[in-house]
């Protein structure tokens, strides 16, 4: 039996504690969005309140997978994974990912619902501020979270901190 690569353990904890964060994010977002712009983050009244859920739900499991790829490419210790242009590269690639995420899981319940047009579907959803406001928290938590966890990663954390080592007390 073969024991888990100690950085993909840590990545698996920080993707964790990072998509609770992301989720936490995208419901007060879309609260903060549906109070400035007086709508609903799911217009249309004959979808109910299931698709909404369901796409946060999609969006959370796309920017944990997102999240744990490139958390575990930073603490195999990759020098690419270091450059901020990675980083920023990444962010985008996960924004992207719960954008089409979102947008997806919503123009399917509207066409599973007996809409028959998709291109006005997917026109409708994409003006809506709802998608991209989850994208771009789940690309400010990737730039936060990455440079942040990649010393810890590789296992870079100081045993003590410098003022520990102060004898003049």
């Amino acid at each position: 039996m073969t024991t888990p690569r100690p950085s993909l353990a840590r990545a698996a904890g920080y993707t964790a504690a990072a998509t609770l964060v992301y989720l936490a994010g995208v419901i007060a977002g879309f609260g903060m969005v549906s109070l400035f712009t007086d709508t609903e983050v799911v217009d249309e009244p004959a979808l109910g309140t299931l698709p909404g859920p369901i796409a946060i739900m999609v969006t959370g499991a796309l920017f944990a997978l997102g999240t744990l790829r490139a958390l575990d490419r930073a603490g195999r210790g990759d020098a690419a994974a270091e450059s901020w242009a990675i980083r920023i590269l990444s962010a985008f690639w996960i924004g992207l990912a719960v954008l089409a995420g979102y947008t997806v899981s919503l123009v399917i319940a509207l066409v599973w619902n007996g809409l028959d047009e998709f291109t006005p579907a997917l026109v409708h959803t994409l003006l809506r501020p709802y998608p991209w406001t989850a994208a771009a928290i789940a690309s400010a938590i990737i730039l936060v979270l990455l440079p942040l966890s990649a010393a810890a990663l590789r296992g870079h954390t100081p045993r003590r901190w410098y003022w520990e080592d102060d004898e003049t007390e």
